[in-house]
């Protein structure tokens, strides 16, 4: 039954980000939190992973700086088209102990920019296309999985 109100209060706080907090037809509203809370179980069962929440802190410090630094080198690109460019497929095997690790690895990946996760095979061989190797290496993409294997445990 916690679980069940953790996670309603969960999708009642992204439908109230989603809705700029009107709610219009709150029984609506309230059904249709009831059922994605109720199907959420079937998608993601409760032992799924567990997340030791005292990493997120340094994941999401580490990611913002990451993104911030792609970001600033990716517009400097742009702004000087005769900066070299070394584009590059780096292909890695993943670590992480569970596909809900693996997957949130290609994830972020994705979102920093300059990169792109492009493939996932097996649920632990990754291919991450990037504008130029020399701002992001296998070494880089370590560390981001390093932050994530702490934050996503195997579920007990």
């Amino acid at each position: 039954m916690i679980a069940f109100f953790k996670r309603f209060v969960l999708f009642l706080i992204l439908w109230v980000i989603l809705n700029e907090g009107i709610f219009r037809y709150p029984l609506l509203a309230g059904a249709g939190i009831g059922a994605a809370t109720i199907f959420s179980f079937h998608l993601w069962p409760e032992r799924l992973i567990h997340l030791n929440w005292r990493f997120l802190p340094g994941l999401v410090f580490y990611f913002i700086r990451s993104s911030l630094k792609g970001g600033l080198d990716i517009a400097y690109r742009a702004v000087s088209p005769s900066m070299p460019l070394q584009p590059d497929l780096i292909r890695i095997e993943s670590r992480l102990e569970n596909e809900a690790g693996v997957v949130l690895l290609a994830w972020m990946i994705s979102l920093m920019p300059g990169t792109a996760s492009i493939n996932l095979e097996r649920r632990v061989h990754l291919t991450i296309h990037v504008v130029d190797s020399r701002m992001y290496g296998e070494e880089d993409l370590r560390i981001l999985e390093g932050r994530i294997a702490r934050l996503v445990a195997p579920g007990k």
